[in-house]
């Protein structure tokens, strides 16, 4: 396994569900570390095959890890971005690309687009629901 999902100064929420003993790549999760899921914590190095947190001195992995906030980085498949009045679903996520639906046509692909085309063309992640469409 390695650690190559997040980065230096990334937010990242310890996931609830972890098992103390139970190996999570090259790392053995402790109880204290069970007992935790769910706090925010702060990513301060990343090694080949775990992260260094601020928080604490435990060892972790993207699989103990989940990222506490959305962003343009990290979209998954049914996630929407805007962009001015441009409402877009994301049809489809692979690594770190993204494919989007026309503007308020969520079932259309249109092309795909990485991260950093999102940004320069001023989209951010927005919290929205079918209902709302």
């Amino acid at each position: 396994m390695s650690a190559n999902k997040f980065k230096i100064g990334d937010k990242v929420k310890v996931r609830k569900e972890l098992v103390a003993d139970e190996y999570y790549g090259d790392v053995i999760c402790d109880i204290i570390m069970v007992r935790i899921g769910g706090r925010v914590l702060t990513i301060n190095s990343v090694k080949r095959n775990f992260y260094i947190v601020e928080e604490n001195s435990f060892y972790w992995t993207d699989e103990m890890l989940e990222p506490f906030e959305k962003t343009l980085d990290n979209l998954c498949a049914g996630d929407f971005i805007k962009s001015g009045s441009s409402v877009r679903k994301v049809l489809a996520a692979v690594d770190g690309c993204y494919l989007l639906s026309y503007s308020k046509e969520y079932t259309s692909a249109s092309i795909w687009y990485t991260a950093d085309e999102l940004k320069e063309d001023g989209y951010s992640f927005i919290d929205y629901t079918m209902k709302q469409v």
